[in-house]
């Protein structure tokens, strides 16, 4: 038998992201066949590299049937708190609507493939309304909810990840990231030396996130369908 025939497909959206460079990394070593999702084509070695707008319905239906693949991590969207504040509706548009549309698009071509979809340790709970700090948090808990009802309605096999705040090599939004541009910036002498946090009684969960790529494949092998995991380290820090 053709040894590709047997390789397990995976499609990876937001594939030049943050986690997106590590989950491609991760699944060619592990011999998937990626086909690596991103808005602008970059170099991804040995992966498929497809552009694609997820806010595009028709691109995306596209890029399904196209990849035909037995598992999908989604990652795409956009994740800095901050500039949900300038742009909320860019922020529904991306991670809300584009989910929608890749949803649709596994019920229409591919309805047995298994999604993970990574959500946010930053969701609030829909039924508290106290517990909502920003537009971020918004857009998160609506791409969760939507896919939930998305699987609910069409026995789609949807499982829900839940990553704290994720940590290691290369550019990301998250906090210990932009408290390190900072610090950067004051040592160049662009900036003031003053950092500003919020809450300094804030406890924070982190994780590497070459660890939370390694969970996301535990999720497609031994993951149960339409349940929430939290994906998180043992202990948090101020």
């Amino acid at each position: 038998m053709d040894s590709k025939a047997m390789r397990k497909r995976i499609l990876i959206t937001g594939a030049s992201g943050f986690t997106g460079k590590h989950a491609v990394a991760h699944f060619m070593k592990k011999d998937y066949e990626v086909t690596a999702a991103m808005r602008k084509e970059m170099s991804c070695e040995g992966a498929s590299v497809v552009s694609c707008d997820l806010e595009n319905e028709d691109q995306v239906m596209k890029l399904v049937e196209d990849a035909n693949p037995h598992y999908i991590l989604h990652l795409a969207g956009q994740n800095h708190v901050g500039s949900s504040w300038e742009q909320p509706l860019s922020y529904v548009n991306s991670n809300v609507i584009g989910t929608l549309h890749l949803l649709e698009a596994v019920r229409k071509k591919v309805p047995t493939a298994r999604i993970v979809v990574a959500g946010s340790a930053l969701q609030y709970n829909p039924s508290d309304s106290s517990t909502l700090t920003h537009p971020y948090s918004f857009s998160k808990t609506m791409q969760i909810l939507v896919s939930e009802a998305w699987a609910k309605l069409y026995n789609l096999d949807v499982v829900t990840a839940k990553p704290s705040n994720l940590i290691g090599p290369g550019h990301s939004n998250g906090v210990c990231s932009i408290f390190a541009k900072k610090i950067a910036a004051m040592e160049k002498g662009d900036e003031k030396k003053e950092l500003h946090i919020s809450n300094l009684e804030a406890r924070r969960n982190f994780i590497d996130v070459r660890d939370a790529v390694t969970a996301y494949e535990y999720l497609f092998l031994f993951g149960q369908s339409r349940k929430v995991y939290e994906i998180a380290a043992p202990s948090c820090h101020s």
